[in-house]
């Protein structure tokens, strides 16, 4: 494989990686920033066993337009013991796309790592296309 080949595959790959994550990254940042305050209560929170580094889903119910809806959202073991079923939270929401964050949730450092990793992928597509090839 060329330098040339080598840099624009793999701009491309680092775009698709960045690319299709993005624009999630993107609305949920927009509700961090803008989203409504909901409360929700918590309906099921899994037993942990294992406290490394696994990702565990909680469910809870929230009011939408006045019908009862559940959703699940991802917690880390660090705060295995903190959720009960049956506690109220206070969430920050877009309901119209399903995001839901902590109230004190940063998706900042989500949403700048993918959008470096778009901007690498795009230098190297660029520099992939001017190297010259060896034939040249």
């Amino acid at each position: 494989m060329t330098k040339k080949t080598t840099y624009i595959f793999s701009g491309i790959i680092f775009l698709l990686i960045a690319i299709i994550p993005l624009g999630r990254k993107i609305d949920a940042f927009k509700t961090q920033l803008t989203g409504q305050t909901i409360k929700v209560r918590v309906t099921y929170v899994p037993t942990i066993f294992l406290h490394n580094d696994v990702n565990y889903s909680f469910k809870f119910q929230y009011v939408d337009r006045g019908d009862l809806k559940e959703h699940s959202k991802l917690y880390f073991p660090k705060y295995c013991g903190q959720l009960k079923s049956g506690q109220e939270l206070k969430l920050k929401a877009d309901l119209n796309k399903d995001i839901f964050l902590y109230e004190n949730e940063d998706v900042r450092t989500e949403f700048y790592a993918f959008s470096l990793l778009g901007l690498l992928g795009i230098v190297l597509l660029i520099s992939g296309l001017k190297v010259k090839s060896a034939g040249s």
